[in-house]
């Protein structure tokens, strides 16, 4: 047995119970008592913290502090996980530590999380000696539903109603009376006396909070898809004086000379860690709800031996990818001449869905192709040479555009009726795209973003079903988590199949403590800097 694998093997670790907080431990740590402390004054520091935090907080209301165990809200609140930056693209990701402990107890299950892949150059990456971290450590109003209902979308934690001394944190996706149906990865509402089913839209800040990063540009690897026979993701039109690629091909430029549109075009190219027997043309697939959370291969070396005689599927937990259609482009926009004009397209089941910019007047308009009489017009803040933050967003049947950071107002409704399958399917192989028409403009930056997929999976049925309906009476709330692979929710429960209004515990408000950090990272250096304060995951929870 290798040392790397023993030291492996003897590494234990818990999960902190929703009303306490357990010490974190690494590889190693119980075989030396300069580490125990070390894990000891970390434990002290963070307690510390909490206390005045929570000083703070009970002078206003009423809360509760509360440990994520699992990933079943990821990428929104993080259980217990391995904070991983790709050798060879440099992205940082997450990947669950759930399965090395038991969520009730904190138990050692003997798994080793072993290996992840990274959700954009696809490079699996070794993840046995890196350290587990427990979960976001949250605070929960307690005094929020005393006195009115959870509105859709809440991040609320319950007791569970099959073992009411268990703690669950979910998302509140029906309300009491409703019936709610998920299908094609979004929820549909019929309210008491109503005939037929709507969208739930979430609000704005919701939608914005609910989007999960599906491709970031900046962290293309040229030379890993073209040495596998793939294009890039990103790939303009072969026209002459069209978008030309920088030398990175992290960013796009067009002169402005054609005046007719010439398009950059996304599609779904991703490089695979391993070859991929589901998809041996190597055809474009459309946009799916892959997440990198969930790609932890765990082995257990007294099941498998060890040196564990395994190379398993990294794709085994992604066997239930499903395609989404909300869809979202994100970059950075420099105007160089106030003249022409810029377009973003989405593409949902065959329908071009686009927002056109006039770069002199910031006029912005949304059309949908075989819709005449949908044409929102709405000014905005581009408007001659400078440089903003555009976001075009297609989710729950509606348009949303925000130029720097604010949403547009339109001047009239950007949502629409389901359209169902329409024009050519072969558009969704390359569902976003972006044209510059007779436009002087530069593109950085650029992310492809989707919508949050809920599963229509119920207990006692293999696979998906077309859709799934689950009826709500008074007092009676649908609970789902946003990792819908992975989250033991509403859909899976025996019995019942809500949480009733007596099991609510609170409204889930803040994260003011992930795991801290080791050292502080300033550009290539890295400074030691014990229980640092991991700021950037500090944040209000919607």
């Amino acid at each position: 047995m290798s040392k790397k694998h023993k030291k492996a093997r003897n590494r234990s670790a818990k999960v902190a119970d929703p009303a306490s907080s357990v010490p974190e431990k690494k590889p190693g740590e119980d075989s030396s008592q300069g580490t125990r402390y070390q894990v000891m004054f970390r434990e002290l520091i963070e307690s510390a913290v909490v206390a005045l935090v929570l000083a703070f907080l009970f002078r206003t209301f009423e809360a509760e502090a509360f440990v994520i165990p699992t990933g079943s809200m990821a990428p929104t609140l993080m259980g217990r996980h391995k904070d991983v930056e790709c050798p060879t693209c440099g992205y940082q990701f997450t990947v669950s530590a759930s399965e090395e402990v038991d969520s009730n107890t904190g138990a050692s299950t003997g798994n080793w999380v072993i290996s992840g892949v990274c959700p954009m150059c696809r490079h699996e990456v070794d993840l046995l000696d890196e350290t587990a971290y427990n979960g976001d450590r949250i605070l929960v109003n307690k005094f929020a539903y005393q006195f009115h209902d959870p509105e859709r979308f809440d991040v609320a934690v319950f007791h569970y109603p099959g073992h009411a001394e268990t703690n669950y944190i979910k998302r509140i996706v029906g309300l009491p009376g409703e019936t709610i149906r998920i299908q094609d990865g979004d929820l549909f509402v019929k309210k008491p006396g109503e005939k037929k089913f709507t969208i739930a839209r979430k609000t704005p800040n919701k939608l914005r909070a609910m989007l999960r990063t599906v491709y970031d540009n900046d962290y293309v690897m040229p030379e890993k898809p073209l040495a596998q026979g793939m294009p890039l993701c990103w790939q303009p039109d072969k026209a002459p004086n069209g978008w030309k690629a920088s030398e990175d091909w992290k960013s796009f430029s067009a002169d402005g000379v054609l005046s007719e549109p010439t398009w950059l075009h996304f599609r779904y190219a991703m490089p695979s860690a391993r070859p991929n027997p589901a998809n041996p043309s190597g055809q474009f697939p459309p946009v799916d709800d892959y997440c990198a959370y969930n790609t932890g291969v765990n082995v257990n070396p007294k099941l498998n031996g060890c040196p564990p005689s395994w190379i398993p599927d990294v794709w085994s937990d992604q066997r239930r990818r499903c395609g989404v259609g909300d869809l979202g482009v994100q970059c950075s926009l420099e105007v160089r001449k106030p003249a022409g004009s810029v377009v973003f397209e989405l593409v949902e089941l065959g329908r071009r869905m686009q927002c056109r910019i006039d770069l002199n007047s910031g006029e912005a308009v949304l059309t949908i192709p075989g819709m005449p009489t949908f044409q929102p017009v709405a000014q905005t803040g581009i408007q001659g040479p400078g440089t903003h933050e555009v976001l075009f967003v297609n989710a729950d049947d509606e348009l949303r555009l925000w130029v720097d950071d604010k949403l547009v107002a339109f001047d009239s409704p950007t949502t629409f009726e389901p359209l169902g399958i329409g024009g050519d399917l072969k558009l969704d192989l390359a569902p976003v795209s972006i044209a510059s028409a007779g436009a002087d403009v530069g593109i950085a930056h650029l992310k492809v973003l989707r919508d949050t997929y809920y599963h229509s999976m119920i207990r006692g049925l293999e696979g998906l079903r077309e859709y799934v309906d689950l009826s709500l009476e008074k007092d009676q709330f649908l609970a789902m988590g946003d990792n819908s692979q992975k989250s033991n929710d509403s859909r899976l429960w025996d019995a019942p199949h809500y949480v009733p209004r007596s099991l609510l515990i609170g409204k889930a408000l803040y994260i003011y403590w992930p795991h801290s950090w080791d050292e502080v990272k300033i550009g290539s250096w890295r400074i030691p800097f014990y229980f640092f304060p991991n700021f950037e995951r500090m944040r209000l929870i919607r």
